[in-house]
């Protein structure tokens, strides 16, 4: 069975435009499955701390690689 981890890395290795998005979904829904299952748990926070980075450069790579807007940016002024 594969972790977040697996398809975190294919996400940030795959070069096909049209794959990128497939697998950045993949990881994301992954993470959030884990996150699920360590928030019962005292223990995990280094991979807790792990998986917030991952977000981090998923969200980056939606940004970069897929032209989505960023929300750290701010609206234009009228």
């Amino acid at each position: 069975m594969l972790d977040w981890r697996d398809f975190y890395k294919t996400a940030v290795l795959e070069t096909n435009p049209k794959l990128i998005e497939r697998w950045i979904g993949e990881a994301e829904a992954a993470i959030f499955l884990r996150q699920q299952e360590l928030a019962p748990l005292s223990d995990g926070a280094v991979e807790r701390q792990e998986m917030a980075e991952a977000a981090k450069v998923l969200l980056r790579l939606k940004i970069e690689k897929l032209g989505w807007p960023n929300p750290a940016s701010k609206p234009p002024l009228c």
